[in-house]
């Protein structure tokens, strides 16, 4: 049983190291979302009592998920082109990241995290965490008509966030 916090995250980043990387190998099924796998799994897990989360890890999760989605949303719509609306056109693939940009990236998102926790704390007019949801998004679009929009690799890493959150509330049941 894992009552550690750091072996805890160390588990869920594993979980869903490996069924990106079987996803990326086409080693899963196709049908099957990898975000479906990666929260069976974990949720699996947790059924079978290999976490125990007590009030400590229940308050790094929450920790983790309040975090986590701003800077996730942020980065996803970073590259938002509002062409793909009204064109059946994708958006650009982001393939290969180098370390400066990866941590460029990384950083700015986290920044743009806790700016929007902020500045919804202070609006106080709605519920905080989705209010700062929202203005990740906004920071997100407004940032899209910037050169930051040339940065690929800014959805590989929301994607990687996406997939540590759908874990963490996986294991969390």
């Amino acid at each position: 049983m894992i009552s550690n916090s750091i072996i805890y995250i160390f588990t869920l980043s594993v979980i869903t190291t490996v069924f990106a990387y079987l996803k990326l190998n086409n080693k899963v099924p196709n049908y099957l979302p990898i975000w479906v796998i990666i929260f069976l799994f974990s949720f699996m897990l947790s059924k079978f009592g290999l976490f125990n989360i007590d009030n400590n890890m229940q308050n790094l999760l929450i920790i983790l998920r309040k975090n986590l989605a701003p800077a996730m949303i942020f980065l996803y719509f970073l590259q938002f082109d509002f062409h793909t609306l009204f064109k059946s056109n994708g958006i650009g693939c982001a393939c290969y990241l180098g370390a400066k940009r990866y941590w460029f990236l990384l950083t700015l998102s986290f920044f743009i995290s806790i700016l929007s926790q902020v500045i919804a704390i202070f609006l106080n007019f709605f519920n905080a965490e989705i209010l700062s949801l929202f203005i990740a998004l906004v920071f997100g679009v407004l940032l899209s008509f910037t050169k930051l929009k040339e940065l690929n690799g800014a959805k590989d890493i929301a994607t990687t966030m996406f997939y540590g959150i759908v874990a963490l509330i996986g294991s969390s049941f």
